[in-house]
């Protein structure tokens, strides 16, 4: 069905932002270690709003706002905090950023309003695959 082909390249793009990070930077502070911890609270809070009213597209669905929250993180915590540090990384990080911040956005409003989610989510699709 076409809601579970959404939701797993959704899962897949925000595992995707966490290798790519991971891959990339490895530094062992505290801020890094915080920026991991929401990380892997962001991914279990997405998997326990699929269980939600309506599979995840309810209005102030846990899903859509972990989603979004999640990219927003990916964007800041990781795509910003590399391309600052990564001379190398800094065109990639921030285009990976752009990217992130506006597929956050996107998941944001659609779970805030309830509405258009299927058509954010094929949104947000293209947008990570462009």
């Amino acid at each position: 069905e076409e809601q579970y082909f959404l939701r797993f390249f959704c899962f897949y793009y925000i595992l995707l932002g966490g290798i790519r990070y991971a891959g990339r930077f490895s530094r062992d502070d505290g801020s890094h270690k915080l920026i991991w911890s929401l990380y892997e609270f962001g991914l279990l809070l997405m998997l326990e709003g699929l269980g939600g009213p309506q599979g995840g597209e309810a209005q102030w669905s846990l899903y859509l706002l972990a989603a979004g929250g999640l990219f927003g993180l990916i964007a800041v915590g990781f795509s910003i905090r590399a391309a600052f540090w990564i001379p190398r990384a800094r065109k990639f990080g921030g285009a990976s950023a752009l990217i992130h911040l506006a597929c956050s956005w996107l998941l944001l409003a659609a779970g805030m309003t309830g509405q258009g989610v299927r058509e954010t989510e094929w949104a947000v699709l293209l947008l990570c695959v462009a």
